[in-house]
């Protein structure tokens, strides 16, 4: 934590939880929208991943309100190979005593997911490459889900692919985290720090 966030920051009483942030598993939870099954790809990963570890601040918020002070903040993160051979983002995140309710939601999994606000450097076409965010990119095609070579976001198992890391805005504590299965993980699925220091 000194390493990352400054040598004179306060580290008594801090509660340190490690989570599944992201991973590549197709989004669930988003049909009918732009990101239906969407693919987040190992690079934007592992760009995520050395964002947080290159000392960059990520805070960590509640339900994706960036308004206000917030709860925590990430400090370390890393990939891993999950048991079905997906890649994951984990992350290593830390709340200050002030936040002891939200702790005891944690200690408890009454509060047990995360999910993630970024934006990645393209939103490609599974089915041709184009990119949503590319030159030839009309309000049309967003608002119909439907690139330059008409292929149909949701349709014939069309998504996006989103390769590359633009801007890491947020990790935030929610109630269902859009992610396939990004779970605040205790003691003994802990993959990034000593059992000792976590839940």
């Amino acid at each position: 934590i000194k390493e990352r966030v400054g040598p004179d920051t306060a580290t008594d009483g801090l509660a340190v939880f490690e989570a599944i942030a992201l991973n590549t598993k197709p989004l669930p939870g988003k049909d009918g929208t732009l990101h239906e099954r969407a693919v987040v790809s190992p690079l934007t990963l592992r760009q995520m991943a050395d964002s947080i570890r290159n000392g960059n601040h990520l805070p960590l918020i509640s339900d994706h309100q960036l308004m206000g002070e917030p709860k925590g903040r990430i400090f370390d993160a890393d990939l891993n190979y999950a048991d079905d051979g997906e890649l994951e983002l984990r992350v290593l995140f830390f709340l200050d005593p002030t936040e002891s309710r939200l702790i005891a939601k944690l200690n408890a999994a009454s509060l047990d997911e995360v999910s993630v606000s970024f934006m990645p450097t393209e939103f490609l076409c599974s089915e041709c490459g184009w990119d949503y965010f590319g030159p030839d990119m009309s309000w049309e095609n967003l608002m119909d889900h439907t690139c330059g070579n008409g292929h149909k976001i949701g349709t014939d198992g069309v998504h996006a692919n989103l390769v590359g890391l633009s801007e890491f805005i947020e990790v935030s504590l929610v109630a269902r985290g859009a992610a396939d299965t990004p779970k605040i993980v205790g003691k003994s699925q802990s993959k990034l720090a000593p059992a000792t220091l976590m839940r």
